[in-house]
């Protein structure tokens, strides 16, 4: 036992660098004694040997750098300027849904199905897969980024799996390098007719994309009542990454819940970072550039979310430190024990946090 304690204490040595780090300063607060207690004696006394952990990510400026329908609107853009007068494939749903009134979710599926018509005369789910998916522009490290961060995970005893849920199109998806480290794909579906896509079969909710999330976690239907050890990842344990506008619940979520939510914005574009902080600050833990490359910071702080996931000890539900840092608490026995508990408790510390943004 003794030579057990010594040797994940070593082992934790190694990694205090990256906590101060992630912590954001090298103060009092950091070095306190709860602090070293949460993060180094109390981890070596013991936990499962492999947890789950879900990294849930959105698709279209998440894992790309541009929407997974451009190649087919760049195939078409001729066709498309002389029947609706659009000159740019960035405005067309824009233009023709969004413009509309239209949910950009079902009304993106629902525009392509109208166009099939006479413009994307080709399109089928089979050529949406080989042809047009392989051409989408992922984001820089990617896939290289899904084994990587898969094996830092295991390294720390975590079972990682990584999963899409997207208000795109399944066979865009499908078609891309990231399709085979997926253990899971949430995304839109069409059916065929005798010569291309006939109807939609399935989509989902770009606003709703927390029942996906739900499902994911439960390994199970979204409405059937399971004990919180029967799911297959606790809440906490799940890391999940957007950009925009529609994944404002989805982060809420996950963050309420103890998650970690990352938002990421295009890389060098400050106006982007701008729109991020607008649409996403205060909801995420982190907004970080779009670059999932070695040594990027997107990496570290990943990596930093999964140190601490294998070192968690505190198995209050984050949801009561959420309702007394919202003052939604009337109890004063209750604000007086969740506020002695986040005082002493580095976890609930760095869960806290207000958005760390990284350039």
């Amino acid at each position: 036992m003794h030579r057990e304690l010594v040797f994940r204490f070593a082992q934790h040595l190694l990694i205090f660098p990256r906590l101060l780090f992630l912590s954001g300063s090298f103060g009092p607060r950091t070095l306190r004694p709860a602090w070293y207690l949460h993060y180094f004696y109390i981890p070596a006394l013991g936990r499962n040997d492999f947890m789950n952990v879900a990294c849930i990510y959105d698709f279209d400026l998440t894992l790309t750098e541009e929407y997974q329908q451009f190649p087919i609107l760049r195939q078409f853009a001729r066709e498309i300027e002389q029947k609706h007068g659009i000159t740019k494939i960035d405005d067309y749903f824009g233009k023709l849904c969004s413009g509309q009134g239209i949910d950009i979710g079902v009304g993106a599926m629902q525009q392509i199905l109208i166009d099939c018509r006479d413009i994307f005369t080709d399109i089928s789910n089979e050529s949406m897969r080989t042809v047009y998916a392989p051409q989408i522009r992922l984001a820089p490290g990617l896939p290289d980024w899904f084994p990587r961060i898969t094996a830092y995970a295991e390294q720390q005893g975590l079972d990682l799996e990584h999963h899409v849920v997207s208000a795109g199109f399944t066979p865009l998806i499908q078609g891309t390098m990231i399709a085979p480290y997926l253990a899971s794909l949430r995304s839109g579906t069409f059916l065929e007719g005798a010569r291309d896509l006939d109807r939609i079969k399935t989509i989902v909710d770009p606003n709703n994309k927390r029942e996906e999330i739900i499902k994911i976690c439960k390994g199970k239907d979204v409405h059937e009542d399971l004990p919180i050890d029967q799911y297959k990842f606790m809440y906490e344990n799940v890391i999940v990454f957007g950009d925009g506008k529609s994944d404002k619940r989805k982060f809420n979520f996950v963050r309420e819940r103890g998650g970690l939510a990352i938002g990421v914005y295009e890389k060098g574009n400050e106006a982007d970072l701008a729109r991020a902080q607008r649409d996403l600050g205060r909801r995420v833990h982190h907004l970080v550039p779009r670059d999932y490359s070695a040594n990027s910071a997107i990496e570290w702080v990943v990596q930093g979310g999964l140190e601490a996931i294998a070192k968690r000890t505190c198995t209050l539900d984050y949801r009561m430190i959420q309702a007394l840092q919202l003052q939604h608490l009337r109890n004063q026995e209750q604000i007086e024990l969740y506020s002695r508990h986040l005082q002493n408790c580095g976890d609930c510390q760095e869960r806290s946090r207000p958005t760390q943004i990284w350039g």
